[in-house]
């Protein structure tokens, strides 16, 4: 019986040592948040050809290319770039908390299949995110090439689209190698009533850390990830309008126990021209996440909060400039012994983004 017990002591301690040095693995998980954005993003911006229809005309010189050149480039606030708690008691050893980040992304796809339905080709993205002051040690880069199939198609007497992705893309922290990941994605886009357009994604893959942790069997965040969600928009005032809510579900199934994690999550956008060729969006997101398997108890519970606003105008055919500002908060019912997860975000900034 002592020995048991001992056992147990020190894995309980081994698990709060590495639970207490855990910016970086939190950053992994904003960056999890971040890539809903992003599909979200995409199911808009091919809502926007179903709601225009009048933009897949081109000239006939566009329409010979077949390659597209596109990115980002612009600067933003961060007030917690570590992921710091809230809670005194569990800041130990952080001296600086906020920086200015100055994002940058590079990218070219080419079809090196084009018909009549369907697009086939290849695709590389670089993004790199430098921060000023001491927290140099978290710019993050990351590589990305992608082979994508899109497929046009008419469901309900309607346009409708399938596409289908993988992606392989390699991450580094602090000029070193963090993770890489191979994922397979699958998406449908269609109006399936008038006004209504539904966009239903699948993606799954796998993840591997560079940084174990102390034990692989609780510490390893290597595993699969799997992420199933639905977008339903409606679009309003003679289309120029739109609100939009989603739902997704998330299983980590990790190679680490404290890592192995049910998400549910749910969205709000609603986005409107304003005045002149201003848009402005409101999102609301809110996810929560169950770590079913911690080796400690109370189980890891983490309920995120975020809402952002945004204001873009185009500045000529391919470049617009937004800026923004995003307000997260991450809350942990068990705040007494897991406080260290509960901490709360202020970003602001500005973006040119292009197209060609």
């Amino acid at each position: 019986m002592h020995k048991s017990f001992s056992f147990k002591t020190v894995l309980v301690a081994l698990s709060y040592c590495f639970i207490l040095s855990l910016p970086v693995s939190a950053q992994q998980t904003e960056k999890w948040m971040e890539d809903k954005s992003a599909r979200l993003g995409r199911a808009d911006q091919y809502a926007e050809t179903l709601v225009h229809p009048e933009k897949k005309a081109a000239p006939k010189a566009a329409e010979k290319k077949r390659w597209k050149v596109f990115g980002k480039v612009g600067t933003e606030f961060d007030s917690n770039v570590p992921l710091v708690s809230e809670h005194k008691s569990f800041r130990p050893g952080h001296s600086a908390t906020h920086a200015f980040r100055f994002p940058l992304k590079a990218g070219l796809a080419y079809d090196w299949y084009r018909s009549q339905k369907t697009r086939a080709g290849i695709s590389y993205a670089y993004s790199y995110s430098p921060h000023t002051g001491e927290l140099q040690s978290f710019n993050f880069q990351n590589h990305e090439p992608s082979l994508y199939v899109n497929r046009a198609m008419t469901a309900w007497g309607r346009p409708a689209q399938l596409g289908a992705r993988y992606t392989f893309s390699h991450d580094l922290l602090n000029a070193e190698s963090y993770s890489s990941n191979n994922f397979l994605s699958g998406t449908w886009t269609g109006e399936w009533a008038d006004n209504l357009l539904l966009t239903v994604y699948e993606r799954l893959g796998t993840t591997i850390f560079r940084n174990k942790g102390f034990d692989k069997s609780i510490s390893s965040e290597d595993g699969l990830y799997l992420q199933t969600g639905l977008i339903q928009t409606f679009l309003f005032d003679k289309r120029k309008r739109s609100l939009s809510a989603g739902y997704e579900f998330g299983n980590d199934s990790t190679r680490g126990r404290n890592f192995d994690a049910l998400h549910n999550g749910a969205r709000l956008k609603l986005k409107s021209p304003l005045v002149e060729k201003i848009t402005g969006e409101v999102t609301f997101f809110f996810q929560d996440s169950y770590y079913q398997n911690f080796a400690v108890k109370p189980k890891r519970h983490d309920q995120h909060f975020q809402y952002e606003f945004r204001l873009s105008r185009p500045l000529n055919q391919n470049i617009t400039v937004s800026t923004y500002y995003r307000r997260i908060d991450v809350e942990n019912p068990h705040e007494g012994t897991l406080g260290q997860y509960s901490y709360n975000r202020n970003i602001g900034g500005i973006e040119f983004t292009y197209a060609y």
